[in-house]
């Protein structure tokens, strides 16, 4: 009945097609609702393993190689952390807040620290894997051993950081609040060179290819390129003070 109904309009073929529509309607509407039923049955995460760091963790975690990377606010003690299956590994004490999340990528561990007046730059040894980065607030940055958290050098830098570490071919660069850009080489911590700018540097350092873009702060509002190998400026650009335009235009309207 039903082909030979799919070309006629004879009123029992009619009935014919409403009937399997409505059919086609209610099988779809009850696949769709055991379907959410099936969605809103979420398993509860099981917590596989738990360590106490004692002290609030603000900065992002970082994984690599089955090994969790996590600093924490305290000032005095321990608050650079790597875990493996719940077990502590190595700690590592900047005695200075950590105000960013660690970066990976190398052979080493490096972490940037502030105490009062004194700014540091140090790399602590490591067996094997890859560079952790990490700035913290004694204006220090560490270069870590990833297995062992011992130190293998430190540079002086004389600011505060705020922002990361980065990370390109052989070097490492870290912005500062003291209007510089410094560059040294990631395995022995010579400086190689260093760029000023007009105001603090908030953000990290973006390197691409054989650049490295910085922006500096609200009075200078300059984005450079400069050279990755030599720190030498390529080009500079001066964004517009949109405060300034903002107000130019309050109380006007646009037709």
């Amino acid at each position: 009945m039903r082909n030979q109904c799919l070309f006629s309009f004879s009123e029992g073929c009619k009935a014919v097609r409403h009937l399997t529509l409505a059919l086609a309607v209610a099988t779809l509407v009850v696949a769709i609702g055991a379907r959410s039923t099936a969605a809103a049955v979420i398993p509860k995460p099981e917590i596989l393993w738990r360590v106490a760091l004692g002290h609030p963790v603000y900065a992002t975690l970082r994984f690599r190689h089955g090994t969790v990377y996590a600093d924490i606010t305290q000032v005095h003690g321990p608050n650079v952390f790597a875990i493996k299956y719940g077990k502590i590994l190595w700690q590592f004490a900047t005695h200075g807040a950590i105000q960013m999340p660690v970066t990976v990528g190398g052979s080493q561990v490096f972490v940037a620290s502030d105490i009062g007046g004194t700014h540091f730059m140090r790399a602590l040894n490591r067996h094997t894997g890859h560079l952790i980065l990490s700035g913290s607030a004694d204006h220090s940055l560490y270069a870590l051993a990833r297995h062992t958290g011992t130190v293998v050098w430190k540079q002086t830098t004389g600011y505060a950081f705020v922002a990361p570490p980065a990370i390109w071919h052989t070097t490492v660069g870290v912005s500062n609040r003291g209007e510089t850009v410094h560059a040294y080489a990631v395995n022995t911590g010579k400086p190689l060179w260093s760029f000023f700018t007009n105001e603090p540097i908030n953000m990290a350092a973006l390197p691409y290819r054989n650049m490295v873009f910085v922006a500096a702060g609200p009075e200078d509002r300059g984005i450079y390129g400069l050279s990755s190998r030599t720190g030498k400026q390529q080009w500079h650009v001066q964004m517009a003070d949109y405060a300034d335009a903002w107000h130019g235009h309050a109380g006007t309207s646009q037709k």
